[in-house]
């Protein structure tokens, strides 16, 4: 027979374990206290000295990654994937720009070397940013050496504002222009049976394309043709500029390298004027020194510093000056658009709505500036993070947009309210227009004998099932949805850009513009830099003395510590590594990954309804 326990009884064991557990939690607290003054005591004994740039020194740009406007995923699992060697590093392109800028004005640089042979990735705007660094440099009457093994066409384009660009003599400067291409895949799908639904509202949108076609429609390929012309009349005139050349000299240097006459294109490229002369890279380091009139030739030890370690002391040595300055924030906003919170990479809403929403409330903080590089997405998301900048706006500090790479489509719908926006002449923008897809696989699954039956209440119950056809009515329904929502696109973008909903639907229709174009037709207010939207901002809240503060998830302590401990050092003159053969074979691999990601986030919108382009480069 089972005993029964005294009411008291059970009582001192309920003390028992709350006594328990109170000092279970009181150890694993006190133990937490000490793991966290070992890893501070560590931190500070790990610490470098501070960074002591000697005078004379060379200014050392060698950036090895990916080029982005803000780093992507977790701080912490990037620097262990960095110092791992795991993946391609990432390489912010502020960094790279205030390091050159910082350079300018101080007495202990004497030299700007340029190296990009690992670094890929990036758009046209971004490397014209850099070029203006570049410039800004060149104008402090310091001399600015490019050197690489080969140069490609974006990095080509910095290195054209050097004042000497040596190439080896192995090597090549690979210019080819821009292109559009897409894979179509209206075959694949039908021989796997899969219906492929696209509405879409606007004749250039042509987002659904490849879905349901096997080639660029001629609405594609017209409005494709004009944004490309224009892009690459900015590059080559931008280039033959800097380089002094004639016109037309940067396309002959193409048809020169297409025809096959000559094979030795290192030499190609210095006959055209492209390049001053071919160098091995011990060559290059000896006219390094002779620039710096440096002795020792080839065995000069030639003082150099990094940009990365350059700009973070310069950024620590600021931070104290700055700290009582109001603030411009800077949010960045770079990638697909999407629901949720997630890490950087993409726009999630969650995240860049807290991020806007923490400018707004600090007051130290008088004005933001978005810095956008977004082909757009989900047209549910960019809707709610325009909201959020618009409470920004209402709450009395000035919005300003800065345009990167791109910021069409859903990115322009989040920059349209901005007091200001700034783009490059070579910003991807426009793609004003909403599409919707829906695939069903009815036909592929009757294939290997499994069929959909059943009854509902209503014509709407289970009508966007994936193993049904869409019938008329949802067709209908989905359309219509896709147009009300392209009228509500261009009626806002009729209200805040001063232009009438007849114009701005002749000009949007889903057709892309470049930067230049888009301030001729209203789309943007003035070409310009990050910098001279920051500028904008602050003269818009009445600042003329103060600092930029860009919006960045805060780290903790432990965060911090580890993420110091994984830090590398910037590369010298002759260090190279496997980043810059990893580089060549992603373009065709990421390009592929993008479209899969994007198919696969067409699910996050609520109403399936999109504000995007499929508007890079390759």
């Amino acid at each position: 027979m089972a005993t029964v326990e005294s009411p008291f009884r059970q009582f001192v064991k309920v003390l028992d374990t709350i006594r328990s557990i109170v000092l279970n939690t009181l150890f694993l607290v006190f133990m937490m206290f000490l793991l966290l003054l070992f890893l501070a005591v560590a931190g500070l004994m790990a610490e470098e000295p501070p960074m002591v740039v000697a005078d004379g020194s060379a200014l050392v740009i060698a950036p090895e990654g990916l080029l982005v406007e803000e780093f992507s995923g977790e701080p912490v699992e990037r620097a262990l994937s960095e110092a791992l060697g795991d993946g391609v590093p990432q390489v912010r392109m502020r960094d790279l720009t205030d390091a050159i800028k910082q350079a300018a004005n101080d007495p202990r640089i004497d030299l700007l070397a340029l190296d990009f042979d690992s670094m890929g990735g990036g758009g046209p705007a971004m490397y014209d940013e850099i070029a203006a660094a570049v410039r800004i440099f060149r104008n402090s009457d310091k001399p600015v050496v490019a050197i690489g093994d080969s140069y490609d066409q974006l990095s080509y384009r910095v290195a054209a504002e050097a004042d000497e660009v040596y190439l080896h003599p192995m090597g090549m400067v690979f210019l080819r222009g821009y292109g559009a291409y897409r894979n179509y895949y209206k075959d694949l799908l039908a021989r796997f049976e899969v219906e492929w639904n696209v509405f879409h509202a606007g004749e250039f949108k042509s987002f659904g394309e490849p879905y349901v076609r096997n080639d660029m429609s001629p609405e594609a390929r017209e409005a494709n043709l004009v944004w490309l012309t224009s892009l690459w009349e900015n590059y080559t005139g931008s280039v033959e500029a800097a380089r002094e050349l004639s016109s037309g000299e940067v396309d002959a240097y193409i048809e020169s390298l297409a025809s096959g006459e000559q094979g030795d294109f290192a030499e190609l490229a210095r006959d055209h004027g492209l390049v001053d002369g071919l160098l091995e890279r011990g060559q290059m380091k000896m006219r390094v020194a002779e620039l710096m009139s440096l002795p020792g030739g080839v065995e000069a030890d030639i003082p150099q510093v990094g940009y990365r370690e350059y700009i973070e002391a310069q950024r620590a040595a600021q931070a104290f000056q700055e700290m009582r300055k109001p603030k411009v924030a800077v949010v960045v906003a770079e990638g697909d658009i999407v629901m949720g919170d997630q890490p950087p990479g993409v726009i999630a809403a969650e995240r860049l709505i807290r991020d806007i929403r923490n400018a707004r409330e600090n007051p130290d903080v008088k004005a933001v500036v978005l810095r956008v590089n977004s082909g757009g997405g989900s047209a549910f998301a960019s809707d709610l993070i325009q909201a959020e900048l618009i409470r920004t706006q209402a709450a009395g500090k000035p919005l300003v947009v800065s345009m990167g790479t791109a910021a069409a489509s859903g990115g322009y719908w989040i920059s349209m309210t901005a007091d200001r926006i700034f783009a490059q002449p070579t910003t991807i923008t426009g793609s004003i227009g909403v599409v919707a897809m829906v695939p069903t696989f009815e036909q592929t699954l009757g294939k290997y004998g499994v069929y959909t039956d059943g009854v509902g209440t209503t014509s709407f119950a289970g009508a966007l099932r994936l193993d049904r056809d869409l019938s008329d009515n949802v067709k209908r329904t989905l359309q219509a949805s896709v147009d009300d929502l392209y009228q509500q696109f261009i009626t806002e973008v009729s209200n805040n850009r001063g232009i009438a909903v007849e114009e701005v639907d002749r000009i949007a229709r889903g057709r892309v513009w470049s930067g230049e174009t888009a301030i001729e037709l209203g789309l943007v207010d003035a070409s310009g830099t990050l910098d001279e939207a920051v500028a904008a901002a602050a003269e818009l809240a009445g600042m003329s003395d103060y600092a930029t503060q860009f919006v960045e998830p805060e780290l903790s302590m432990v965060d911090q510590f580890l993420i110091n401990a994984f830090n590398t050092t910037a590369p010298s003159l002759q260090q190279r590594d496997s980043v810059q053969r990893t580089l060549m074979g992603l373009p065709a691999v990421r390009a592929m990954r993008a479209d899969l990601e994007r198919m696969a986030r067409f699910q996050s919108d609520p109403r399936g309804l999109y504000a995007t382009c499929f508007c890079s480069l390759p």
